[in-house]
């Protein structure tokens, strides 16, 4: 039963990133790139940042500035108890 439980909360904190990032590349064209920004690191792929700035054809210094502010963006949006301190 807890693994169920588990399974079942982790598919939910995952399809409510999806919402906030289908919601961040509503924004425009510069958040549309936000949001594949965070998709790509931290939502379902893992990959690291040279392989996707070398995706996207972004040098390195703008793809962190891009990160942070993608970051910050969905720390605006992403509920509380979605959020996971480090």
């Amino acid at each position: 039963d807890k693994r169920i439980v588990d399974w079942t909360n982790a598919q939910n904190e995952w399809k409510r990133r999806e919402i906030v990032l289908k919601y961040i590349a509503s924004k425009g064209d510069e958040h549309e790139l936000y949001a594949l920004i965070l998709d790509n690191r931290f939502v379902h792929h893992h990959r690291s940042v040279t392989q996707v700035r070398m995706d996207l054809n972004i040098a390195e210094r703008t793809f962190n500035r891009m990160q942070e502010k993608a970051l910050w963006e969905a720390a605006r949006i992403i509920p509380a108890n979605v959020l996971v301190e480090k």
